[in-house]
């Protein structure tokens, strides 16, 4: 690997930090879909996980919306699925 060390556990843990946000952002938003750009989107290139630059890794406006209307009422009951009710 042409990379220190340094560097190679940098783009590794930013790459890991940005797939976890995704995933965490399926459970937080109660979605199992994906959006066509942003966190949410499908597929992620490598390029992208380990690039410095965060700017395509935000939520899309429609998921942003999405999570402030989640975020301002009460918690809806739990069903015992990860979607909290088939979205």
């Amino acid at each position: 690997d042409p990379w220190p060390t340094i560097l190679r556990e940098r783009a590794i843990g930013r790459a890991v930090g940005r797939v976890l946000a995704h995933e965490l952002g399926h459970y937080l938003l109660r979605s199992r879909t994906h959006a066509p750009a942003g966190l949410m989107r499908a597929v992620q290139n490598t390029a992208e996980l380990v690039a410095a630059e965060r700017d395509s890794f935000v939520l899309s406006a429609q998921d942003a919306a999405h999570w402030a209307e989640l975020s301002s009422g009460p918690p809806p009951a739990l069903d015992g699925d990860c979607d909290g009710g088939g979205r």
